[in-house]
């Protein structure tokens, strides 16, 4: 199983890494792309449930280990939050 590394964003992966990437947006998605896969939750989301994030971690990890990947970034909840401009 990957090990996770909480970050404050994307742009602290290694440019030449591939990665699998948790991190929070407007709607769940998995996006796969030439360096890896993201796996987006909903930030704002009244029902989200401590259950969604440890499925998508599950997720993650499996993408990672068919993949040979030693990391999982999670961009920090708290430090997406505290980016998000005010209404």
């Amino acid at each position: 199983m990957a090990s996770v590394k909480y970050i404050k964003s994307a742009a602290e992966i290694p440019v030449r890494e591939k990665y699998v990437l948790v991190q929070y947006g407007a709607a769940r998605e998995t996006i796969r792309h030439s360096r890896g896969t993201i796996i987006i939750l909903p930030d704002r989301a009244p029902g989200l449930k401590p259950e969604d994030l440890t499925a998508a971690m599950s997720e993650a990890n499996r993408i990672a280990d068919e993949n040979g990947l030693s990391i999982v970034y999670v961009v920090d909840r708290r430090a997406h939050s505290r980016t998000k401009p005010d209404p």
